[in-house]
């Protein structure tokens, strides 16, 4: 039957700049905040199954009133709220991917404690680095919580050094794309690969162009040169044939028109990824 897979939104703010995940695009919209959920075996909620998260986000006040403040106003849950809504406690979470450190995609690491948490060696390293020299290598330090270090030493850390797997997902090395050491996950199912490829694609758009613009569009924010990005989004778009639906974006609203979607009553919402996975239901909220 296959594996199933969610994607789940634990925040939404109401007008992101599009700059922020599409390059010299202009505007604001409303963006969602994401991470995805994976078992290894179909199920509308977990029965035994390893669970996968790819990504955990965040649950700290100070960033859901920063980011709401900012962005014109938010609607927030935890990550272990948001994934209760398919009817996984943190507790059966085996293990987390994270496809790189900024606090969106890592700063509730510490809320799942029976994980084993994935990161590319090179991702650490480089943090490492820049905690020697803040000045010299700012870049490094932008959006990373300054307790990332803690929160990873009292975790079941797994440092990986490029291409690698973890449960049901094959992990590739992005390294100076989006950070310096970001990854990418795939999931095989029985209609085809799922990418999950972090900020690496934050929006529909980096991979498939928008009105008056051709794609590839890379992210608005990257920490190496745009060359590097650019043969990256080949390889994704080549992962998945040519079918750029099968890439999942964390911050573009578009995939809950692309997905079968459940919103529940404070308007976060729930996408299956897999067909053979039923929607949970609101009595799961």
């Amino acid at each position: 039957m296959g594996p199933s897979a969610w994607l789940v939104e634990y925040g939404h703010v109401d007008a992101h700049p599009v700059s922020g995940f599409v390059a010299d695009a202009t505007g604001t919209r409303g963006t969602p905040f994401c991470f995805a959920a994976v078992t290894d075996g179909a199920a509308a909620v977990t029965d035994g199954t390893a669970v996968t998260l790819v990504d955990v986000g965040f649950s700290a006040p100070f960033h859901q009133q920063r980011l709401s403040a900012k962005y014109g106003g938010g609607h927030w849950v935890t990550p272990v709220a948001a994934l209760a809504r398919i009817g996984i406690p943190a507790a059966e979470v085996q293990r987390i991917v994270l496809t790189h450190k900024h606090f969106d995609h890592a700063a509730a690491v510490g809320e799942f404690p029976g994980a084993e948490v994935v990161l590319q060696r090179t991702e650490l390293e480089r943090h490492k680095a820049a905690l020697r020299e803040p000045e010299r290598l700012a870049a490094e330090l932008r959006a990373t919580d300054p307790d990332l270090l803690d929160v990873l030493g009292r975790s079941r850390l797994r440092l990986v050094s490029g291409a690698a797997t973890a449960g049901p997902l094959n992990l590739r090395p992005a390294f100076d794309t989006h950070t310096a050491g970001s990854q990418y996950a795939v999931l095989s199912t029985p209609d085809g690969p799922l990418v999950f490829a972090g900020d690496n694609v934050s929006a529909y758009e980096n991979v498939e162009g928008s009105a008056g613009r051709e794609g590839p569009i890379p992210v608005g924010a990257l920490n190496g040169p745009a060359a590097n990005w650019t043969a990256l989004a080949a390889d994704l778009i080549a992962a998945v044939a040519g079918d750029t639906r099968r890439i999942i974006p964390f911050h573009d609203d578009e995939v809950w028109r692309r997905y079968p979607t459940i919103a529940f009553p404070d308007g976060l919402r729930v996408a299956v990824l897999t067909p053979a996975t039923p929607l949970p239901t609101e009595d799961l909220a």
